[in-house]
């Protein structure tokens, strides 16, 4: 986006990474926190989309 400041970013989640992104969720040191990650994302005005089944299958 730096870079192509017109760009466009989506990133798409899945599976066990529609679960990673809850928010408030404490990651052990050295793990990626996905939460912290998507939102940059969003701030630089991107999307995120989930997987609706994927949502819907841990209740």
């Amino acid at each position: 986006m730096k870079k192509n400041p017109d760009g466009q970013i989506t990133v798409f989640l899945m599976a066990d990474a529609v679960l990673a992104a809850k928010t408030n969720q404490r990651t052990p040191d050295g793990y990626y926190n996905v939460e912290r990650m998507l939102k940059r994302v969003l701030t630089g005005k991107g999307d995120v989309l989930l997987c609706g089944t994927c949502m819907d299958a841990p209740g």
